[in-house]
């Protein structure tokens, strides 16, 4: 992993990119915790943001820490094995700050309902896809195919759920960056519902709009419901194969 010294002088660099693009965005303090007394570090961002401290989970390359003091973005040191996952962390969380917090929506992120679905989803989604809208529509050399993400999103459905990260990532991908061909991957991916393809085209309708990240309820309210569908849909797939498999 990088020296936090070298990731610090890194983002200045990566938050001059993303403005390039997305000019008068709001960007809040951005820090980095080390390895070495991360616990510590951690709550000391949260106690300064007055927010409600959430689980640490190790893989995690970055976050938005909000509450009723002010927003600040950490990039866990842990994380960041080279400049490119420093660029890419950087710019997916101003991605979740330029959509903005949960509760700019009037939403309870800790309810599960259709709405929160659908906020959870679409801030993801988006983040993901405003990288690559700074990246130029480039792909990150570090990340896999979309091809295997979604493949990996669908291939624990008969447990009645679907791996939403995975799901999101292979759907940024696909919107995001240039020469990748949605057929292409939907044809080479291993079972996935054709259904995923209208959570697709909602979703990129979206991104064709100049204010892409100005968004509302009535839209989360239908892209959680369109992934409970291809929730559906992928459980009745799996469960079809594994009748007809025996």
């Amino acid at each position: 992993m990088l020296n936090c010294s070298v990731i610090e002088a890194c983002i200045p660099i990566e938050v001059e990119k993303f403005k390039k693009k997305f000019p008068n965005s709001y960007v809040p303090q951005i820090v980095v915790c080390p390895q070495e007394g991360r616990a510590q570090f951690r709550k000391k961002v949260y106690d300064e943001c007055g927010a409600k401290k959430t689980k640490d989970i190790a893989s995690t390359a970055g976050e938005v820490i909000a509450g009723t003091k002010g927003i600040q973005i950490i990039i866990y040191q842990r994380a960041m094995i080279n400049a490119e996952v420093v660029q890419r962390t950087v710019w997916h969380e101003l991605g979740h700050v330029k959509v903005g917090i949960p509760e700019k929506y009037g939403i309870d992120d800790s309810e599960e309902s259709f709405t929160t679905n659908g906020y959870k989803i679409v801030s993801e989604f988006l983040a993901d896809y405003i990288a690559y809208v700074v990246n130029d529509g480039n792909a990150f050399s570090y990340l896999d195919k979309p091809q295997v993400y979604m493949t990996e999103a669908f291939d624990k459905s008969t447990g009645d759920y679907v791996y939403k990260d995975s799901l999101v990532k292979a759907m940024a991908m696909i919107i995001g960056i240039k020469d990748v061909d949605q057929e292409t991957v939907l044809k080479e991916a291993f079972g996935v519902p054709s259904f995923v393809v209208y959570l697709l085209d909602t979703l990129r309708k979206q991104t064709e709009k100049p204010e892409f990240w100005e968004l509302d309820i009535e839209f989360f309210m239908e892209i959680g419901n369109l992934y409970i569908e291809l929730r559906d849909s992928a459980v009745r797939q799996s469960r079809l194969r594994g009748i007809l498999g025996r």
